[in-house]
């Protein structure tokens, strides 16, 4: 029976840290900087390539793409929100989290750190506590660790999460690999 439980736990929040890209700015044109417009196409000449502190600004803005809120949803159907800051910082939350049977416990949001692998790819590691909802008692912990891809236009990722629920004393009770799915929150105008 417990270990049931501990099956609909690990897949109710399989992937609770996951996704990515720029902070997002309206309107923003990255190749236009200080009020001037840099690689501008003139007819009968060769593109000019980018100055190595335009390579650097883009290589910038691909190490910092993940930044942002993600609606996400995980292999099993789950829906999924996270935060990514230009820290490093990844908060997030899922559906099923909160569970009245004692035995499941409930799982806080998550709290983790994001880095840049390189190209499209981030990594995630992210920390919940489980805890019982009618006395407050320690549970365990689940330890959920992402590979994130992003995709051209900034506005997709996938990845494939390990996903470990611990006991109190740090005992591994429980691993699940899965997959997730996440697709940027944007601004939308009030208007």
């Amino acid at each position: 029976m417990k270990k049931l439980l501990w099956t609909m736990l690990i897949s109710g929040v399989i992937l609770i840290p996951t996704t990515a890209t720029q902070a997002q700015s309206a309107g923003r044109n990255p190749r236009i900087r200080s009020g001037s417009v840099s690689n501008v196409a003139v007819p009968g000449q060769a593109p000019e390539s980018a100055s190595p502190a335009e390579a650097q600004d883009d290589s910038q803005e691909k190490k910092v793409a993940i930044v942002g809120s993600w609606l996400g949803t995980s292999g099993e159907g789950n829906k999924l929100i996270q935060s990514y800051t230009a820290d490093g910082v990844m908060q997030g939350s899922v559906q099923t989290e909160v569970s009245t049977i004692p035995e499941l416990g409930v799982l806080t949001p998550a709290h983790g750190i994001w880095k840049h692998l390189g190209g499209r790819q981030y990594g995630v590691t992210a920390m919940s506590i489980i805890y019982d909802i009618n006395t407050g008692a320690l549970l365990g912990y689940l330890k959920a660790r992402l590979v994130l891809t992003m995709n051209q236009a900034g506005d997709q990722m996938s990845g494939t999460d390990n996903v470990e629920i611990f006991a109190p004393d740090n005992t591994l009770l429980f691993a699940v690999t899965g997959s997730t799915t996440f697709t940027r929150i944007k601004f939308e105008p009030f208007n």
